[in-house]
């Protein structure tokens, strides 16, 4: 191999006189230089920020979820034992998996706040209706 005077010893892109990058393999240069021109960087945009609107929406919504789920539990909890039926402890449930849902989702968002009390309002949902279970369970018979 012959090196010619200005030429890089490592390959990689570099340069050409024309303003436009190629590659050089070590040895070779490459006949063909992708779209970019080498020059003044283009200015990029900064990226518009995230609307925050639907995580504050999805936040409330995992709280307001959750609080009806841990209302609905209390109320399974103190009706008498003959009234409690496998729908009043199937909606609790089901409110709480929806909470925690939701607040997953105001997390992503960046509602920390709403997200983290929407997850222990739906949270607070699954354990009252477990202690309701468990307390029936042992009332029963």
């Amino acid at each position: 191999m012959t090196e010619r005077r200005g030429e890089p010893r490592q390959p990689g892109w570099y340069p050409d006189a024309a303003g436009n990058v190629r590659w050089w393999n070590g040895q070779f240069w490459s006949h063909t230089s992708p779209s970019a021109r080498v020059g003044a960087p283009e200015a990029v945009p900064p990226p518009e920020p995230a609307s925050t609107g639907d995580g504050v929406l999805l936040g409330l919504a995992a709280l307001v979820t959750g609080l009806i789920g841990v209302a609905l539990g209390l109320y399974a909890f103190v009706r008498p034992v003959g009234e409690i039926g496998n729908g009043s402890l199937f909606l609790p449930v089901v409110l709480g998996i929806v909470a925690v849902g939701l607040g997953v989702g105001a997390l992503r968002r960046r509602r920390l706040a709403l997200g983290v009390l929407g997850i222990m309002a739906g949270t607070a949902s699954f354990m009252l209706t477990a202690l309701v279970i468990v307390v029936l369970s042992t009332w029963a018979y």
